[in-house]
């Protein structure tokens, strides 16, 4: 048969022939016609017995291990059954170790499950030991591809007619011979659907195979690997079209992703690609959403499996927060200047929030904390210092005080506190302070400090007119307040003293004759009711003279207060007061009906006389 009719031949039955030579038996006195006994260890396997000529239908027999040889790591069970498959022989080394200086996938450690390395037992095909078992020294036995002996081992044109190729074990290596006495070589060939690879002599490889800068896997019948592949406890994964190794990068298999270094090697746990974070089960799926590794959560992007990591995210109804790390945040986080506190299960925080026996309020909405200021909170008020901590008792802001209670809430009204009272605004809490304030009806009097006071209580005044009176006053205003804080009005007896408070205003009568109930009383500047002789200064304006003056008025107060009208005896001398209380002097005044006496400057009585032609002025 020539070339030409092998070649389509080949095309017909679907063959491989990229980098498969086909040589003819007859040929082979040129072309190396059998394998040689100068290539490496072709693989270890431990064969069945010669008449099984067809290593695909070999079994557990052609394996060096026990396991499946089409195992996902996803599944259990015992993956040693592949290691057999390992070797390389000859020029072909594992992925990593051969020419390419690539880190492929470990294969066998010389122990027998590895066909790359023989041990000397005999083993060895690539080395001749006169025992009939190399073809590359025939022996007359017609194992070898190169020549048959006319043992009957080697098919005849009949039998090649009929037969599309048989596969020949030659002691412990196998090849295939086409009927026309051609076999394949150097490369990947298909033969009935299966493909095979075989070396530069035409010898079936097992094991790793690399072939123009992909690797390749051919278990222990030869068969090209297809799918997972436990390789001395690493995983790896052919590709199910063609069989290709699939390395350096992700691929999704199987509804997972999973990824593979530079050597084909199935990666578990985490990974950095370009400066971002994956991470890989056990089972070499990628892992997507929640994760904990050690004690620490982390969270992987359910889409496309990106660690988060530098800053809060939205996962489900909640929001966390992760460190550049990627380690998933708990407790307080400050970020430009806000607080956000982030729980045991990492999700933020929102609302009220009890540590130790501090209560702070993270606002609903985004989670900020909520500090140093006033937040109405389910129409309530309350107080957080700078520190976030909300307050109970007194708070200052913005100069004013507030007050707030055992629950943080904000007291308006009334609030005793330290055996004091104090007034906080209905409206908007404020305390009220220095000055007086109506209250349901009553007005109230409060210090500085805010204290409502008990007692007297000297409001500031100018000096100016007092539009309640009329009067100028020189000195702040007075008042009382009594045991419920209100002021007083009207009289007061305190201290075995007279005092009269405006029954309007409340402010102290000082320092004056005042008309009260139709009768005049005199106050001095203390406020003190007085009884006897009492001096008002009066002042008026010179119509002449343009120039303020001022002059005396006597008055004179019964022992009640009231001004008294009629007789006065005192130090033997006489005086009369009008109606008013007012002593007359210095002239001739009416004291009874169309009865008249006299008096001096000093008001005292000289002597009854007549009516005077003119009556004096008071």
């Amino acid at each position: 048969m020539n070339r030409k009719r092998l070649t389509a031949l080949l095309l017909v039955a679907g063959l491989s022939i990229s980098q498969v030579m086909m040589v003819s038996a007859t040929d082979q006195s040129q072309e190396s016609v059998s394998p040689t006994t100068e290539q490496g260890q072709e693989g270890t396997n431990n064969t069945g017995t010669e008449d099984k000529k067809d290593p695909s239908n070999l079994g557990n027999d052609q394996n060096s291990g026990s396991g499946n040889e089409n195992t996902d790591p996803n599944g259990a069970g015992d993956q040693g059954g592949e290691n057999g498959g390992s070797g390389n022989g000859g020029e072909d080394t594992k992925p990593g170790e051969g020419d390419s200086g690539d880190k492929g996938p470990r294969v066998g450690d010389g122990d027998g499950e590895d066909p790359g390395a023989g041990d000397g037992d005999g083993e060895d095909s690539g080395v001749g030991d006169g025992d009939g078992e190399d073809p590359g020294a025939g022996d007359g036995d017609g194992e070898d591809p190169g020549a048959g002996d006319g043992d009957g081992e080697a098919p005849d044109e009949g039998e090649d007619q009929v037969l599309e190729g048989t596969w020949i074990l030659s002691g412990n290596r196998w090849w295939y011979r086409y009927s026309d006495n051609t076999y394949p070589r150097n490369g990947i060939c298909n033969i009935e659907g299966t493909n095979y690879v075989f070396d530069a002599d035409g010898w079936m490889k097992t094991g790793w195979y690399l072939d123009e800068n992909t690797w390749y896997y051919f278990g222990g019948s030869g068969a090209m690997h297809k799918g997972w592949l436990l390789s001395e406890k690493t995983w790896y994964y052919l590709d199910l079209q063609d069989g290709k190794m699939y390395a350096d990068g992700a691929y999704d298999i199987g509804g997972d992703t999973y990824s593979f270094n530079g050597s084909g090697e199935m990666r578990t746990g985490w990974y950095l690609d370009d400066k971002i974070w994956y991470y890989f089960d056990p089972s070499g799926a990628m892992h997507r959403g929640w994760l904990l590794s050690g004690n620490t959560w982390y969270y992987l992007n359910p889409e496309d499996g990106k660690m988060h990591a530098g800053g809060t995210y939205d996962v489900g109804a909640d929001t966390y927060s992760f460190y550049e790390s990627g380690a998933m945040r708990t407790g307080w986080y400050l970020n430009d200047k806000i607080w956000y506190y982030f729980g045991g299960s990492g999700a933020m925080h929102k609302g009220w929030l009890l540590l130790g026996s501090t209560w702070y309020y993270l606002d609903p909405s985004d989670g900020t904390m909520h500090a140093d200021g006033i937040s109405e909170i389910k129409e309530a008020k309350y107080a957080f210092d700078k520190s976030g901590a909300m307050l109970t008792g007194w708070g200052q802001t913005e100069g004013d005080w507030y007050y707030y209670d055992g629950n943080g809430a904000q007291v308006k009204g009334w609030v005793y506190v330290g055996q004091k009272w104090y007034y906080l605004d209905p409206e908007d809490g404020k305390m009220f302070s220095n000055g007086m304030k109506e209250i349901k009806d009553d007005t109230y009097c409060f210090n500085k400090a805010g204290d409502m006071v008990v007692g007297w209580y000297q409001f500031v005044r100018s000096a100016e007119e007092d539009p309640d009176t009329g009067i100028k006053h020189k000195y702040n205003t007075w008042y009382y307040c009594t045991s419920s804080g209100a002021i007083k009005k009207g009289w007061l007896y305190l201290d075995e003293k007279w005092y009269y408070l405006d029954p309007e205003k409340g402010h102290m009568y000082e320092g004056n004759v005042y008309e009260i109930g139709g009768i005049n009383y005199g106050f001095d500047k203390s406020g003190v009711m007085q009884t006897g002789w009492y001096d008002q200064t009066k002042t008026f304006t010179n119509s002449e003279t343009g120039k303020t003056e001022s002059y005396v008025v006597k008055y004179y107060f019964d022992s009640s207060g009231r001004a008294f009208h009629g007789w006065v005896s005192d130090n033997g001398a006489s005086y009369w007061t009008d109606e008013k209380g007012v002593m007359v002097a210095d002239g001739v005044y009416e004291v009874d009906k169309d009865r008249y006496a006299e008096f001096d400057a000093d008001g005292k009585w000289l002597k009854w006389t007549e009516a005077p032609k003119e009556k004096k002025s008071k």
